[in-house]
């Protein structure tokens, strides 16, 4: 059996200041989740929507991690301030932040993303993290969001570092879960993933990383990349089925984070490394990955441990004996996932990134 679970309304052709009308019904009392650059750029706009809407509200301004503690936190805070929904309002980590919260709280949640970068304002996980920003826990809401409301004037206005690295996480999704395709042909919520994921490949790989390296992207192509980047991911992530999700981009990530690392870098910067590390450890030609390198490099996007922060042995080798012992559902690799397999595949990838001009 599969399951979609899909938000009820995704709203993208509206500024955050006109969608009075798509909170009115929600109810009377909201309690908002902001990150602080966030709510400088949008603050105003959706205080402005919720006047329209004669909606009452009370706002707190996170800057950490999204913890455990902290959604209970501002989980309890929304049920004793009477709120009828909660309102996220950043990129990721506050969607994730106000999802769990909003769980914990028993609310509805609305998600208002303020940066490209990741799928967070559709998906109904939250990645929570300690406060020091290492993993910590997938945390999933029984329901999606009830409303995404996406500004692409305001996305387009952000640094593009955020829309390249939502293109580069959504792009890993497609090779992900292609690894399980072989021994799942017939498995319907498989195909249906990879389907919705080869869209994400073909808008983003060949319409907006081509367009981006010969400087031609138009506005029509930016805004299809960030519906990508949020709905689609989204919608791929939403389909659950019986075959678990494959890959190693997003392991690379999420053990890269329990490394001490002043110098971090985005979700999607991470994750398409992770994507490289991939192709290595299924044994691809050297000249296959040196050319997919070639053209991340031309999208600032890191290519060598160096750029990732990570350029030492005990990050390496933590980072694959780590992934080692997580990873259970990769089939694409012919080898056992061993610690040296993994730890050599790394090695590979900052080699070639090394060697690019």
């Amino acid at each position: 059996m599969s399951l979609i679970n899909i938000p009820i309304k995704y709203e993208n052709e509206i500024n955050i200041e006109n969608a009075g009308v798509l909170l009115a019904p929600l109810g009377k009392k909201a309690f908002i989740i902001a990150g602080v650059t966030a709510f400088e750029k949008a603050g105003e706009k959706l205080a402005k929507a919720l006047n329209d809407a004669g909606t009452e509200y009370k706002t707190e301004i996170w800057k950490g991690y999204p913890t455990q503690t902290q959604a209970e936190a501002y989980g309890k805070l929304a049920s004793e301030y009477g709120a009828d929904y909660i309102i996220g309002v950043g990129g990721g980590r506050i969607l994730d932040l106000a999802k769990a919260a909003s769980e914990k709280a028993g609310l509805d949640v609305v998600t208002v993303p303020t940066i490209a970068a990741t799928c967070a304002a559709w998906s109904t996980l939250s990645v929570l993290y300690t406060d020091e920003g290492k993993q910590d826990i997938y945390f999933f809401r029984k329901r999606s969001p009830i409303l995404i409301i996406v500004d692409k004037k305001l996305l387009l206005e952000a640094p593009e570092r955020y829309i390249i690295s939502g293109a580069a996480d959504s792009i890993a999704k497609w090779y992900e879960l292609n690894t399980n395709f072989n021994a799942n042909k017939n498995d319907f919520a498989l195909r249906l993933q990879l389907a919705v994921s080869k869209v994400i490949l073909d808008l983003n790989e060949n319409e907006y990383i081509n367009a981006y390296i010969k400087g031609s992207l138009t506005q029509e192509i930016l805004e299809n990349t960030i519906d990508s980047n949020i709905l689609l991911a989204g919608l791929a992530g939403s389909i659950e089925g019986k075959v678990p999700y494959g890959g190693l981009a997003h392991h690379f990530y999420n053990q890269s984070t329990q490394i001490d690392n002043p110098n971090k870098r985005l979700h999607g910067e991470v994750v398409i490394f992770g994507l490289n590390v991939q192709f290595a450890a299924e044994g691809r030609a050297d000249d296959e990955i040196r050319a997919y390198l070639q053209r991340l490099k031309k999208l600032g996007l890191p290519v060598t441990l160096a750029d990732l922060g990570l350029d030492n042995k005990q990050a390496v080798t933590e980072i694959a004996e780590r992934m080692s012992q997580r990873i259970t559902d990769y089939a694409g690799s012919g080898n056992t996932l061993l610690p040296e397999l993994i730890e050599r595949a790394i090695y590979k990838v900052d080699h070639l990134g090394k060697g690019l001009e």
